[in-house]
């Protein structure tokens, strides 16, 4: 069915997928895992191998939370430079596919498609380790997917010009 957005969902999710190099390259993905996502003071808080993570904080890293309002408007130009210093055909592609997911959200009323919900099933095909390691893959998610969800709350403050 051409009219069922699971389909076209699912398309966008295996492109993304099955790119040679995912759409944050796999040379920017230190840049955007080690040196901001875990230095994140919202992430680093309910990182797996902190004694004080629980299932119960969880929800607070997924709800939307900010550490403060200075910790955003230092994150905000951060990611304007790191987002610049990717290659011009993928910033462009993310920043069109960060805005289908703004407007997505924008239904979530209806769709149940929150930024949460968007990261969770987009961020693991759009940011990727060149390590497989199912250890990594699990320790970074959390803090992949926080990222991508602040990218999508954030659009307009990253994106545009």
């Amino acid at each position: 069915d051409c009219n069922d957005p699971h389909v076209a969902a699912g398309l966008l999710k295996q492109f993304l997928r099955e790119l040679p190099d995912p759409i944050f390259t796999y040379d920017m993905y230190e840049n955007f895992v080690q040196r901001i996502v875990r230095r994140d003071p919202i992430a680093l808080a309910w990182r797996p191998s902190n004694p004080q993570y629980s299932l119960t904080h969880t929800h607070s890293l997924n709800s939307g939370a900010m550490a403060s309002p200075k910790d955003h408007d230092v994150w905000v130009p951060t990611m304007r430079t790191l987002f610049r210093t990717l290659p011009r055909t993928n910033f462009l592609v993310i920043k069109r596919l960060v805005l289908l997911m703004t407007e997505v959200a924008a239904e979530s009323e209806t769709n149940k498609m929150t930024p949460s919900n968007l990261a969770i099933v987009f961020a693991p095909n759009m940011i990727k380790s060149r390590n497989e390691d199912l250890l990594t893959i699990m320790q970074d998610t959390p803090f992949i997917n926080s990222f991508l969800r602040k990218v999508i709350e954030s659009y307009h403050e990253v994106f545009d010009d």
